[in-house]
């Protein structure tokens, strides 16, 4: 399966070719709560957001039953997640991203208290403009590289770590694509994340898809707006000595609903309520709070 999974990563970067020689015209910032990249930016500009996360459980993974169970009231699990986020148009067709994460949780059970703090894996990544909106066309589609270094805490792990990163680099190839209808536009994302395989340990890749809605409403006072969508994902299980490691395989599906500010067309505030309505067999497990700003100049 490792050897046929990088063929996806190399078909899309076959792709960068297509729609070559388009100039960008953008001068409307398009922007998600999920950082998706349809339309890049105009060389010289920057965008820079920090996004904050906490997650709220109803169900989890309980050992003892081998399935995603209720949680238990003796257990307390604190899962924060914090983003820096850079982007800069290189030129009307590149742009340059960088993600910094750093995640803070606290699992509590009468058992063993567990506790993962520190930074993620940075992430380097690449967008290029395959085609881009213009007055006769009313869709964007971009291509995405990025990178993962694995600056996170994932190996070497004792029982009472929580892993703050995968433990190995990751290269993560997406298409974006942007339609404006008339009443709404419509985002979608499709992306695939390699793993690289260590000597004893080979973590599983992900493949994942955004479809998003999106509605703007201009005003006097800035610009008002509301997004919702689904996004749906798959990790594949994780294996030490040739054995899977259990729970590592997700079978995930979110519905998202939130909305945004923006003044002066520079100053973002966004948020965003991700629920888990399906985890792997199981029903309503989570949610999550996401709140960001955002400044492009």
């Amino acid at each position: 399966m490792k050897t046929i999974k990088p063929l996806m990563l190399i078909i899309l970067l076959l792709l960068f070719s297509a729609g070559y020689g388009q100039e960008a015209k953008h001068t409307v910032d398009y922007q998600s709560i999920y950082n998706l990249h349809p339309v890049n930016l105009s060389t010289g500009q920057w965008r820079v957001n920090f996004q904050a996360g906490f997650t709220h459980f109803y169900k989890v993974f309980n050992p003892k039953m081998g399935k995603i169970d209720k949680i238990n009231p003796k257990i307390v699990l604190n899962d924060a997640y914090f983003t820096a986020y850079g982007m800069y148009g290189l030129n009307n067709k590149w742009n340059l991203t960088f993600t910094l994460p750093f995640i803070n949780k606290h699992h509590y059970t009468p058992m063993l208290f567990q506790q993962g703090v520190g930074f993620g894996d940075i992430q380097l990544g690449a967008v290029y403009q395959v085609q881009n909106l213009t007055a006769l066309s009313h869709r964007a589609i971009s291509l995405e590289l990025a990178a993962g270094l694995p600056t996170g805490h994932g190996n070497d792990l004792k029982p009472t770590d929580i892993p703050t990163g995968l433990g190995t680099f990751a290269f993560t190839g997406k298409v974006n694509a942007l339609f404006k209808g008339k009443k709404f536009d419509i985002w979608s994302n499709l992306y695939y994340q390699y793993r690289l395989p260590q000597e004893h340990k080979s973590v599983g890749d992900e493949a994942g898809l955004y479809v998003l809605l999106q509605k703007p409403y201009k005003t006097t006072v800035g610009t008002f707006g509301w997004e919702t969508g689904l996004n749906a994902y798959y990790t594949f299980p994780t294996e030490m000595m040739g054995h899977q490691i259990p729970i590592t395989e997700q079978k995930i599906a979110n519905y998202m609903i939130g909305g945004w500010y923006a003044y002066l067309d520079k100053y973002y505030i966004r948020f965003g309520v991700p629920y888990t309505f399906y985890q792997n067999g199981t029903f309503l497990t989570k949610y999550q709070v996401l709140l960001q700003l955002d400044y492009q100049f």
